[in-house]
């Protein structure tokens, strides 16, 4: 065999630079993307010398055969024995052997017991649908006790689900969520306590990514005795909370002339909206493309259906809207793809508007605008973006001016979750990593713990950390307790297995937690009154 030349030598010498270049450096400001380049080097680097081997490298007929051969047969054989299931938050790549069976969702075998008719008040232990009752990623009605070691969580059911990255809404004793099964996309209504199947809505359609996964990706709403859902392709609908039965629906795509392939484009990873459910009316990004029909927000009555109002064209991100007061106009805070905005509720113009770069299929946007009343809002992200604080101040004509208090890219990086606030600070996984922020200042107070890229409640001065491999962490939500510093973890359970990225709901005392391929449902000592 030759001697390798010193072309290949200097393209293993540039790779290696470079692959040391990505893990040291923040170029790209993420660790999925540091991952996948790292891996492209490497593949190319053997590529071409494997192809120099074979061309060039000198070898007898035999061992060159001997070499043409066997590393496709290795690659073979590995695909033969493995099935891919999908990536990590970190772009690594997860494995199971094909003969595994994997998770069958539970039957539908529907139990006959009927639920009481569903009010229009809110439950004061429900958790309506996404980030809780305000949509600040908080449940303070209950007073959990801070120690699972000593008074550890019970479980009350676990159970295989369809697929998708939903999590639950919660009213009274029914627990919604969205999932695919068997080629369709629905609603799934359980009850809280059992895991009883208690009915289902679903309709014709699945949508799959090899990057993002199966199945719907937002978390329905419970309201007004209703069920609220939207799939990943667009549909919404509405059904009865006490049955399942469908009351109206719409398909946005349908209806604003959006073929399948502008969709794709416009959204690669599934609508993963969650609605929002406000006086009266259900306010979702509408999308569209800039072709044919494009709205913001769109706004329909939440009992018929109807088209309220359209506000003017943005692309949608990945972002949910949610409602606030600031600087003394009522608005909906939403990100769109390229910037966030708020919106006047009575009918969807724009009072403000910031840039915030994102795309569909790259850097996208998946966390909220969280407002910092009485004039603030928080914004955070992935891909080296950071956190990002607003003021809002009056301006003319009852629009608002923006100006920015600060920009930290190093902050913050929440790039499948949200951040939790707790007094002055802000907690949130930061490219996996717990992470507490002074929000006057937008500076790191501590950093510590991989969790991956799981999801993260508060409640009182607690939080529940859910890692993206199904482990539920309870912290204290303090400045002071670092991970790692005595008294900072307070216990820790296994309540799924595999990745996890759906978000949790916490009612009353019952901790509801599920991934794409199970649920399990908790009940949490609460300390005496």
């Amino acid at each position: 065999m030759k001697r390798t030349p010193l072309l290949i030598r200097l393209l293993w010498v540039i790779l290696v630079a470079h692959i040391i270049w990505l893990r040291v450096s923040d170029a790209h400001g993420d660790q999925g993307l540091r991952n996948s380049f790292s891996f492209i080097s490497i593949v190319v680097g053997l590529v071409v010398h494997w192809a120099w081997l074979i061309l060039a490298g000198g070898l007898d007929q035999r061992r060159r055969l001997t070499w043409l051969i066997t590393p496709p047969l290795c690659l073979a054989l590995f695909f033969a024995c493995l099935r891919f299931d999908g990536y990590s938050g970190y772009m690594i790549p997860h494995v199971s052997w094909r003969w595994a069976a994997p998770d069958a969702p539970r039957e539908v075998t529907l139990n006959q017991v009927a639920l009481p008719a569903m009010g229009e008040a809110a439950s004061p232990w429900g958790y309506p649908g996404f980030l809780g009752p305000d949509r600040m990623g908080r449940a303070d009605g209950v007073n959990l006790v801070p120690d699972w070691r000593t008074h550890p969580p019970q479980l009350l059911w676990r159970q295989a689900v369809g697929e998708g990255w939903s999590g639950f809404a919660v009213h009274g004793e029914l627990a919604v969520t969205m999932e695919e099964r068997d080629g369709t996309t629905g609603l799934y209504g359980y009850s809280l306590t059992t895991g009883e199947l208690l009915w289902a809505y679903a309709w014709p359609g699945e949508f799959d990514h090899s990057l993002a996964g199966p199945g719907p990706r937002c978390t329905p709403s419970i309201a007004l005795g209703r069920v609220y859902g939207y799939g990943p392709r667009g549909r919404l609908v509405c059904v009865a909370a006490d049955s399942g039965a469908l009351i109206w629906e719409h398909d946005l795509p349908l209806e604003y002339g959006v073929t399948q392939e502008q969709e794709t484009k416009n959204v690669l990873y599934g609508r993963a909206n969650s609605p929002l459910v406000t006086e009266g009316m259900l306010i979702i990004p509408g999308g569209g493309d800039s072709a044919t029909k494009q709205v913001g927000l769109a706004a329909f009555d939440a009992l018929t259906g109807d088209v309220l109002w359209e506000s003017p064209r943005r692309q949608l991100s990945y972002a949910s809207p949610t409602r606030a007061t600031l600087a003394g106009l009522d608005q909906i805070l939403t990100v769109n793809e390229g910037s966030v905005t708020g919106h006047d509720p009575t009918d969807g113009a724009i009072l403000w508007e910031h840039p915030w770069p994102s795309g569909s299929s790259t850097s996208a946007a998946a966390s909220q605008a969280v407002p910092l009343p009485p004039d603030g809002v928080l914004i955070s992200k992935g891909y080296g973006l950071g956190a990002l604080r607003l003021r809002l101040v009056p301006a003319t004509s009852g629009t608002l001016g923006v100006s920015v208090l600060w920009h930290e890219r190093r902050v913050l990086r929440t790039k499948l979750t949200n951040v939790v606030l707790r007094g002055p600070h802000a907690y949130g996984l930061s490219d996996g990593i717990l992470e507490c922020v002074d929000l006057e200042l937008g500076r790191r107070i501590w950093k510590g713990g991989r969790y991956g890229h799981g999801q993260i409640i508060g409640s009182g001065d607690l939080l529940i950390i859910q890692t993206e491999e199904g482990e539920i962490i309870l912290r204290a939500a303090s400045p002071e307790a670092k991970p790692g510093t005595p008294g900072a973890d307070l216990g820790r359970i296994r309540a799924l297995d595999g990745k996890a990225w759906n978000n949790m709901a916490l009612a009353g005392d019952v901790l509801l937690v599920r991934n794409s391929r199970e649920a399990s449902a908790w009940r949490l000592a609460l300390q005496p009154r």
